[in-house]
């Protein structure tokens, strides 16, 4: 099941579908503008040819999610006829879940190239999510990543880059598996792009991390920038809550 795709299809007559498909935003619909804010969702086609009233539209979104409870969100509203996730092939990105007495095992998993006959490739992350909500990342494993979703420094890129918990109460970690990177610096800016949080790090060899206090700032979305002296070399959004 795709993490990042989801499909709405409602009634083509209702003002807010018309806003959607002109590219009017906000539209006139205050539930839809809150799940699209909320979720980052971005227009990515409309769907005009339907033999019945309604039209779809599809949506992507750059930040993982479990799409079935936002489809039933979506399937609430008046005037939508369905929602479902978006399959972009046969295979691809899943999350999937093992549930234990004290935890909940979930594992993220990304797989690319030719995945319409089955994915030639596929890298997993593991988490325990306990009953108290507290997370902890056991491990990954699989193929490494491809460097369009990696760190570029002096054209090479880092490779693993894991940003957990995302969301988090107060405190995240950055890990990425790299060639030794000198005087790292970070910061956090918020969604009008003031900078609320900085910090450096001197890496080593092997694997590498950075721990981030956050517990300071209120909750919100904030973007996390990590740059050397010559550039910038990642970018993510950080969610507090």
């Amino acid at each position: 099941m795709e993490i990042n795709f989801i499909s709405v299809s409602a009634d083509s007559n209702l003002s807010w579908m018309k806003n959607i498909r002109y590219h009017v935003s906000p539209t006139s619909n205050t539930v839809i503008n809150s799940l699209i804010n909320k979720y980052y969702l971005q227009k990515t086609n409309f769907s005009a040819f339907n033999l019945n009233s309604y039209h779809t539209v599809f949506f992507n979104t750059d930040t993982s999610i479990n799409i079935i409870p936002l489809t039933k969100k979506f399937t609430a509203i008046n005037g939508v006829v369905n929602s479902y996730p978006s399959t972009s092939g046969l295979d691809g990105s899943d999350i999937g879940d093992s549930i234990n007495p004290s935890f909940t095992m979930l594992i993220y998993s990304y797989r690319w190239a030719d995945c319409i006959i089955g994915c030639l490739y596929a890298r997993h992350w593991i988490f325990k999510v306990y009953n108290d909500c507290s997370v902890e990342f056991v491990k990954s494993s699989g193929n490494a990543l491809p460097p369009i979703v990696g760190i570029k420094k002096n054209g090479t890129y880092l490779k693993d880059v894991l940003v957990f918990p995302n969301p988090n109460s107060g405190q995240f970690e950055v890990e990425f598996d790299s060639d030794f990177i000198d005087n790292l610096s970070y910061k956090l800016t918020n969604t009008l792009g003031q900078e609320v949080l900085k910090g450096t790090y001197k890496s080593s060899l092997g694997i590498n991390h950075l721990k981030i206090n956050n517990s300071d700032l209120t909750n919100d979305v904030y973007i996390l920038t990590i740059f050397n002296s010559k550039q910038e070399l990642h970018k993510q959004k950080i969610i507090k809550q």
